[in-house]
């Protein structure tokens, strides 16, 4: 799930491959191990002002590395025409279909209790299970987590999907079949 509001949903996954000290960041990287094909679901802020899944993407193509500037949007001293251009892991997006009603926050919440749950029987299930795009805010508060890029479990999009209709076949048996193994 990516988790932004600087952009248009669709267009491309872009992320820095290191911060400026070199350092990786785990929600930067997951964009390297995104493959042709992947589903992106896209959590971003509705003209309306609510935050939630807006729509969601195919990854047109394995990421490739460019050269961008990127600003944090916390760090409105900087100007972007001077700022360093660094490479970046980029996965272009195509179909992007938008939900004829976002998924918002506040319907997250009205299945709290369910998402903590998988998460919690993810964890149990699968060792070093992480990268969940949820995080358990308060006793009946969720929040995305505050990362540029998730994982998606195929049981939570599943649980999402009766809240509104992404539009595509969820190919959970398959996945049932032969549990892969969480990085």
């Amino acid at each position: 799930m990516e988790i932004a509001g600087a952009k248009e949903p669709g267009i491309d996954l872009r992320a820095p491959i290191t911060t400026p000290g070199e350092k990786p960041v785990w929600h930067w990287d997951l964009v390297r191990l995104v493959q042709p094909g992947d589903v992106i679901v896209h959590w971003f802020t509705t003209p309306a002002g609510a935050t939630g899944i807006v729509g969601w993407s195919r990854a047109a193509s394995a990421p490739v590395v460019e050269s961008h500037v990127w600003v944090p949007r916390t760090r409105t001293h900087i100007d972007p025409s001077i700022a360093e251009r660094r490479p970046h892991w980029v996965v272009p997006l195509k179909d992007y279909t938008p939900l004829p009603r976002p998924i918002t926050r506040e319907q997250v919440e009205t299945i709290h209790s369910e998402v903590v749950r998988l998460e919690d029987d993810l964890k149990a299930r699968y060792r070093g299970f992480k990268y969940y795009p949820f995080q358990d805010y308060r006793p009946t508060e969720m929040r995305a987590r505050q990362a540029y890029l998730t994982k998606m479990p195929i049981e939570l999009l599943l649980l999402l999907n009766r809240l509104g209709r992404f539009g595509f076949e969820v190919e959970y048996e398959a996945h049932r079949a032969a549990p892969r193994r969480s990085d």
